[in-house]
């Protein structure tokens, strides 16, 4: 029985230590912000894969759409290197993080691997709570915190990333 017990408590130790917390790597860029439309969509091309990233401000939710997209003629593989895929940050006008997808959130520390076919994309969306935000022009950075590609490791921060303005 004493057995059964310290097997079980080093599965549940192994178990929380294999969940980590969500990164605090920023994507670099300069932003504006968002409201009630989608203004700008800005994208980064990287090795034949583009990233883009849009929203607009639905009620007290501002919805946003990251979408990578393999331009290239050969299958495009991807390695993540934990259970988040993506990075979202909020800017206020003074270049504030009012929000970042990751706070408050833990991740599984696991590898996923993930192919794009040619001509394929990937698309994940999220809403984010705009209640509390003030009017005003806002800048979302988008990142796709990928760890290699094709087998090669990409350098931190992600060079997959995009941005665009928010009006709230």
């Amino acid at each position: 029985m004493r057995r059964c017990l310290t097997l079980l408590l080093a599965l549940g130790l192994a178990t929380l230590s294999a969940c980590g917390q969500g990164t605090s790597s920023e994507p670099s860029g300069d932003g504006t912000n968002g409201d009630a439309e989608e203004l700008k969509e800005e994208e980064s091309e990287v090795n034949g894969v583009n990233v883009s990233v849009s929203a607009e401000t639905v009620g007290d939710q501002i919805e946003a759409t990251i979408t990578l997209i393999n331009t290239t003629d050969q299958d495009v593989h991807f390695q993540f290197s934990s259970g988040q895929q993506y990075e979202l940050i909020l800017k206020n006008e003074a270049g504030d993080t009012v929000y970042r997808y990751s706070d408050d959130k833990m991740f599984t520390m696991a590898l996923i691997d993930e192919t794009l076919a040619a001509g394929e994309s990937k698309t994940w969306t999220e809403s984010i709570p705009a209640g509390d935000l003030e009017s005003g022009t806002y800048t979302l950075l988008a990142e796709v915190v990928v760890a290699a590609v094709d087998g090669e490791s990409v350098p931190k921060p992600s060079p997959y990333k995009a941005q665009t303005t928010v009006i709230k």
